[in-house]
C-alpha cells in the first residue's frame, strides 16, 4: 500500500489538460502519484491495486543525456536492467486496471541536453526500452520535472517534438511538472509547443505556490 507521505507530497490532484487540437476530448481527471521514493510504499503493483490512482510514475530517470550513460533509481525497489524483469509484470497489471504508467525524468540528478541530435538520441533510448510494446516495457508516457539549475530551457521542446513522432505508433501522454510559477523557468518552450496532454504545476517545494499541510 501506497505510504501517507506519498499520498500528501508526491501526488498531482488535478490535472489541466493541454492540447494543440481544438476538439479534443478532455481526459478523465484522477490523482497521479510518484512510484519509486522508497522500499516503505509497497510493490507497484499493490499501489495500482488500492485503487486509489488512475496515474503513477516510476520516478525516475536521473541521468540521461550529452553523452551519459542513462540510468535509473527506484530507490529500494530495483535497480538497473533488474528492474525490467521485475517490473514488467507489475506494469501489465497496473494497465489491467486501467492505471497509465509513466516515467518520470528529472528531479534530483545528472540530465541535461547539449543538442536537438542529442535529444532525439535519448528520445530514440526512452522508445526501445521503456515506451515500445515490443522491446520495452510498454509505458503509457513521460513525466518532465525538469528542475535542475543545469538543464534552462534548452532542447527540451526539440525533445517533445521528437518525442511527439511516437504517439503515431501508439497512444502517449506527455505531462509536464512546472516547479516554479509559470512562465517555468526550464520547460516554457517544451510546453509552448503544444504537445503536452497534462500540465500538473507542483504543490510542495514551491515557494511561489507551495500548499501548507
Amino acid at each position: 500500500m501506497a505510504s501517507l507521505k506519498q499520498a500528501l507530497m508526491l501526488f498531482f490532484p488535478f490535472f489541466l489538460t493541454f492540447s494543440s487540437t481544438v476538439n479534443s476530448q478532455i481526459e478523465e481527471a484522477g490523482i497521479h502519484v510518484y512510484w519509486g521514493q522508497n522500499v516503505f510504499e509497497g510493490t507497484l503493483q499493490e499501489t495500482c491495486q488500492s485503487g486509489s490512482y488512475k496515474y503513477v510514475s516510476l520516478t525516475s530517470l536521473t541521468q540521461c543525456g550529452c553523452n551519459k550513460t542513462p540510468s535509473w533509481d527506484f530507490d529500494g525497489h530495483c535497480s538497473g536492467w533488474e528492474c525490467f524483469a521485475e517490473l514488467a509484470p507489475e506494469i501489465k497489471y497496473c494497465q489491467s486496471q486501467n492505471v497509465n504508467v509513466f516515467l518520470s525524468i528529472g528531479g534530483m540528478g545528472n540530465y541535461s541536453l547539449c543538442s536537438p541530435e542529442d535529444a532525439k538520441e535519448v528520445v530514440n533510448y526512452l522508445w526501445q526500452f521503456f515506451l515500445s510494446d515490443q522491446l520495452g516495457l510498454g509505458l503509457d508516457g513521460i513525466v518532465f520535472d525538469i528542475e535542475d539549475e543545469h538543464t534552462p530551457n534548452l532542447y527540451w521542446d526539440d525533445f517533445v517534438r521528437e518525442l511527439s513522432a511516437f504517439k503515431e505508433k501508439k497512444k502517449l501522454y506527455f505531462t509536464a511538472v512546472p516547479g516554479r510559477a509559470i512562465p517555468d523557468e526550464h520547460l516554457d518552450k517544451a510546453i509552448k509547443t503544444g504537445y503536452f496532454d497534462f500540465v500538473a504545476p507542483k504543490l510542495y517545494g514551491n515557494s511561489v505556490c507551495e500548499t501548507r499541510w
